[in-house]
């Protein structure tokens, strides 16, 4: 199958398909499911199956973060808003980010050896270079929302020991606010763990936008105040939420106030985007797990709603191409397909 007619194919509205090709063949195709909503969870547009159910991994991380906020914690312990950034970010384990997630561990008196995220090599080359490979808890990704998860428990008073266990009252805080800001009941969440062994939630991608959108956008509801702090923390540090030649990092310093975005594993993105002067949230979800995939869909989806990327860091992820590893450049990852708007 040729690429080229798969491009000028005319599809009905509500289906993506993006396409990898190598000298003009289709080596894989990547089926796409979005969901577009508003803070009152009004379906504006979306891809194949808006109510495609799935685990929501790291997106998950700026709702893990405001049971902190709600309970005061941040203030207790002068939180600030880089270490609430890296609190609801997937860092590189760049040393600012291991600097910042310690002075979290260190302002609520919690020793680094209780971070129960199991550790990887930090996602930057050059930092692990420097380490020698040579990684501990701190270097992973989770370890801000970990540190943040044991700073909760610590002031709350409850057992450190058992954080991770689901029925910890810092994983039931979770729980409850991500039913709250996404119209849900707890029967119709699934819970597992995550990568990092912290339970992780599974549902559909429209109530994923629904509280991203609710994020930037929370009118009346009662965790306004706290969904604000959230947003202004990933807005103004970039940087914390991701790192260093980052997708979420290079999306919203591209469009400065304009976009919030906050990506997970397998093939998963979470965004707020102001369309028109109004906030709308954003769930995009590759079916077979795919980043390449997901990064070109993601730009695709934004183009039709009016994020118009053009020259920025964040070009590299548009329609992304395929070389050998000498650098010759033998294919390219596209994406083709049109939202259905309701």
């Amino acid at each position: 199958m040729r690429s080229d007619d798969i491009r000028r194919s005319k599809s009905e509205p509500g289906l993506h398909i993006v396409i990898e090709d190598r000298g003009g063949i289709v080596e894989a195709l990547h089926h796409v499911h979005a969901a577009v909503v508003d803070s009152s969870g009004r379906l504006i547009a979306s891809s194949g199956d808006p109510n495609h159910y799935t685990f929501t991994r790291s997106c998950l991380k700026p709702i893990q973060a405001i049971p902190i906020l709600e309970h005061g914690v941040h203030e207790a312990y002068g939180l600030t808003n880089e270490e609430i950034a890296i609190i609801a970010g997937s860092h590189s384990g760049e040393p600012d980010h291991i600097r910042t997630v310690r002075s979290i561990l260190n302002k609520s008196g919690i020793d680094e050896a209780m971070l129960g995220c199991g550790g990887h090599e930090p996602f930057h080359k050059p930092t692990n270079f420097e380490i020698g490979g040579k990684f501990s808890p701190i270097h992973d990704n989770c370890s801000g929302k970990h540190a943040g998860s044991l700073a909760l428990t610590k002031y709350m008073g409850w057992d450190l020991g058992t954080y991770l266990d689901p029925s910890h009252p810092a994983q039931k805080a979770v729980l409850e606010v991500a039913c709250s800001l996404g119209n849900m009941e707890p029967e119709n969440v699934t819970i597992a763990p995550d990568g990092c062994s912290i339970p992780n939630l599974a549902y559909p991608i429209r109530n994923l936008a629904l509280q991203f959108a609710r994020i930037a956008d929370p009118g009346s509801h009662t965790l306004k105040e706290e969904c604000q702090v959230v947003f202004d923390s990933m807005m103004g540090n970039p940087y914390m939420v991701s790192g260093t030649g980052r997708f979420d990092k290079d999306l919203m310093e591209d469009h400065p106030h304009r976009l919030l975005a906050k990506a997970g594993a397998v093939g998963l993105q979470a965004l707020a985007a102001n369309i028109n002067g109004r906030w709308l949230g954003i769930a995009i979800k590759i079916e077979d797990g795919s980043h390449p995939a997901l990064t070109t869909a993601t730009y695709h989806i934004l183009d039709e709603l009016l994020i118009r990327i053009g020259e920025s860091m964040g070009e590299k992820y548009r329609d992304q191409t395929v070389k050998t590893r000498s650098g010759e450049v033998v294919g390219a990852i596209r994406c083709s397909g049109e939202l259905l708007v309701n």
